[in-house]
């Protein structure tokens, strides 16, 4: 490392930690509003800004305790212009330096309040005193001033996978997951291929496909499809006035019943990501073109994980559905907007198939 590189980093860490001093505790009232404050300052970022004061300040010999408070009111203030910006009203972004962004972690009033340059105001506008605006105490019952699901779901993306067979990281293919919606109706696609040596071999490839609308609770699916090496093989059609699912595979025809929340397999990971507070427990039919099979899906907490696609924070879901023959796990990144980043499906004899994300990409975001 370089002496300018040094200095850049040890600039980087004294102005870090002068705004978490600088900044209100996230347990002292109004609480939300405070976390959305740190999370909106902290923890990421160049620190251009800080940089150039203390570079300034030290050729005309100015203390650094008093750059230091320059350094963190240029960046409170750099802060509260993305916060603003990102907002649904502006540029309309769910992602922020690789974080969903302040108004989807939170809700739009904290978005709209935090961290503004004038912290009594923002206090203000959020918590009226009385209680009664519409942060408060005496808030209407039942309305909601969170993001709805367009909002926190990137209009398109793009996911791509290694997949893994047993525990010693051979790879036998690649998945590619990818996915639209105009804010009424969604189309997803995932292919999957055997590469390599598996490949050269045995060549195998799948195409999944599900299309459906955004409800009001979450995604509903209307068609799931399967195809193996282009030929169509599997299908599923979602009858929701009359409740009911039908599963074509070859010759075979099957009817369940569904109820709200029910998925297929495809649009179930976006089905769970989309909860603006985290992934909860889930019990839900699971839908394929062969099977529907009623899971329990239990959110086993936050963990830190490492996969090529980066080391990320994800919510760990665990369920044990399919009459206990298998184990599925995902992991859904809270950096990447909670997409599923890691999959691992472990059979009843132990063995192991995994799929971990190698690039994440979210496109354009929906138009204004």
């Amino acid at each position: 490392m370089t002496a300018f590189s040094q200095w850049m980093a040890d600039i980087q860490q004294r102005t870090e930690s002068a705004l978490d001093r600088a900044l209100p505790a996230a347990d002292i009232a109004p609480a939300r509003l405070h976390e959305a404050m740190r999370y909106a300052v902290l923890g990421g970022g160049k620190r251009v800004r800080p940089l150039l004061v203390h570079a300034g300040g030290q050729l005309s010999g100015a203390e650094p305790e008093r750059l230091d408070r320059v350094s963190c009111a240029l960046e409170m203030i750099h802060a509260y212009s993305l916060v603003h910006d990102d907002m649904p009203c502006m540029d309309d972004d769910v992602l922020r330096r690789g974080k969903p962004t302040v108004h989807v972690q939170f809700d739009e009033k904290a978005g709209d309040a935090a961290p503004s340059p004038d912290d009594t105001t923002a206090t203000a506008e959020a918590q009226p005193a009385d209680g009664k605006g519409e942060g408060g105490a005496g808030a209407k019952a039942g309305k909601s001033t969170g993001p709805t699901l367009s909002e926190l779901w990137a209009a398109s993306g793009r996911v791509q996978y290694d997949v893994i067979r047993g525990e010693r990281n051979f790879i036998i293919g690649r998945t590619t997951h990818a996915w639209t919606h105009d804010d009424e109706r969604y189309s997803m696609e995932t292919v999957i291929e055997t590469a390599g040596l598996v490949g050269l071999v045995k060549p195998f490839k799948m195409i999944q496909r599900s299309e459906g609308r955004l409800g009001p609770r979450g995604l509903q699916p209307d068609k799931f499809t399967v195809e193996r090496d282009g030929q169509l093989k599997e299908r599923a059609d979602f009858d929701w006035s009359s409740a009911k699912v039908v599963l074509i595979a070859g010759e075979r025809r099957r009817e369940f019943s569904i109820a709200e929340g029910d998925q297929d397999v495809l649009s179930l990971m976006h089905h769970l990501a989309l909860q603006p507070e985290g992934p909860l427990r889930a019990e839900l039919l699971v839908v394929t073109g062969k099977s529907a099979v009623r899971s329990v899906i239990e959110n086993l907490g936050l963990e830190e994980l490492e996969v090529p696609a980066g080391k990320v924070s994800a919510y760990h879901l665990g369920s044990t559905g399919h009459r206990g023959e298998l184990k599925i796990d995902i992991w859904l990144a809270r950096d990447y907007a909670n997409l599923p980043v890691r999959l691992k499906i472990t059979d009843k004899n132990g063995d192991v198939l995994d799929q971990v994300a190698t690039g994440v990409d979210l496109g354009a975001r929906k138009a204004e």
